[in-house]
């Protein structure tokens, strides 16, 4: 009976995040932890390697060459560590305990984990990369017949990413990426966990491969020699992107919806200070959501030496994120974001807490009438 509990509790660490009532918003294939500490903003403004996935209008606007080695994080919502103690305390009771008892500490508390990684090579105009990203989730409901919601998704591939600037200042490109999914999305009852076996909980999984490709443009136009303004529109998923599992030869059911964003940003530089602000519009040719939950705000301060500080608005929710460079090369990022569970922002929240880090190089330009480069953590 025991191994039945532990079971169940595995299955809150493996099967973990808000998502399950966000069926009308397109999941992401991929989310930055420096994107999300900002609001997830950057349609107008991404030309780092990321702009394969939020818009690669901006690739050939870079002014850098990049190279990324090491970049991985962890999220957990705070359902998820406040919950610990309990997952742990699964197994402790007697084996008389029902069902209901066992879990009742996290009835209606969605639980979160994510994470991500994305080692990548970036010039000006050019961006390869592969990467993996995990969105899983897990809520228990109805404690007279418990019934456990479980949303698992993790995507990975490589990606390609290539534009030109057309005009000064204005850049379009596009990404193609090679992707696989394995997805769950199911409620199971409380009778189904204690008698699952590993056997079962595998053929829930769904799987298959496919090709998304991502267009994009971004025009950036200096206002005076201290401010600049931007702008960014991206189309992800054109049409939708659909995935074939070869092993049974037929379409899977995990398209990936299309989404259209827009974007625009200013920013105010003193010296090697930068600060900006970027406002989005995301998914707006989804009329299945709620207009509140299609609006993002963010500000970034870039300081010369130590810290970089990020705020921001996410479905209504604030957001904050810092970036530590504690050695050459070697940066340390905290972010936190809160994410609508429900059909409209402010209702149900899950607030994710995040850490990550950062190793690579950069190497700028830092003239433009003289090819001059420094070297830079990224």
């Amino acid at each position: 009976m025991r191994s039945r509990y532990a079971l169940g509790a595995f299955l809150f660490f493996v099967f973990c995040n808000g998502s399950s009532a966000q069926s009308n918003f397109a999941r992401d294939n991929f989310r930055d932890i420096r994107w999300l500490g900002r609001g997830n903003t950057g349609v107008a403004t991404i030309t780092d390697a990321t702009a394969v996935f939020y818009n690669p209008g901006g690739i050939p606007l870079s002014n850098s060459y990049r190279l990324s080695f090491l970049n991985p994080y962890l999220a957990g919502n705070q359902n998820f560590y406040s919950s610990i103690k309990e997952v742990a305390d699964l197994n402790s009771d007697s084996n008389n305990s029902t069902i209901g008892s066992k879990f009742s500490p996290f009835l209606g508390k969605p639980l979160g984990v994510q994470g991500a990684v994305f080692p990548s090579v970036a010039i000006p105009g050019f961006v390869i990369g592969a990467w993996d990203y995990l969105d899983t989730g897990m809520q228990y409901r109805n404690p007279v017949n418990p019934e456990f919601n479980l949303n698992f998704r993790n995507d990975y591939g490589v990606v390609i990413g290539s534009g030109i600037q057309v005009a000064k200042g204005l850049g379009v490109g596009a990404s193609l990426r090679f992707q696989k999914r394995r997805f769950i999305d199911t409620t199971l009852t409380g009778g189904t966990v204690l008698a699952g076996n590993t056997s079962m909980f595998k053929d829930l999984f769904k799987s298959g491969e496919g090709w998304g490709v991502n267009l994009g443009s971004q025009y950036r136009q200096a206002i005076n020699k201290n401010s600049w303004c931007a702008f960014g529109l991206a189309i992800e998923d054109l049409g939708y992107t659909s995935f074939r599992n070869q092993k049974l030869g037929k379409h899977s059911p995990l398209p990936q919806r299309m989404q259209i964003n827009a974007g625009s940003a200013y920013g105010l530089q003193a010296g090697p200070t930068e600060l900006s602000l970027r406002f989005d519009m995301r998914q707006l040719s989804n009329s299945d959501l709620s207009h509140s939950k299609k609006l993002f705000m963010g500000a970034e301060l870039n300081l010369p030496f130590l810290v970089d500080l990020r705020a921001g608005f996410f479905q209504g929710y604030w957001t904050a994120g810092v970036s530590v460079k504690l050695i050459p090369f070697f940066d340390i990022d905290f972010t936190t974001y809160g994410e609508e569970l429900d059909s409209a922002a402010g209702i149900r929240q899950s607030r994710m807490w995040m850490l990550g880090i950062s190793a690579g190089l950069e190497l700028k330009k830092t003239s433009r009438r003289k090819q001059r480069f420094t070297l830079d953590n990224l």
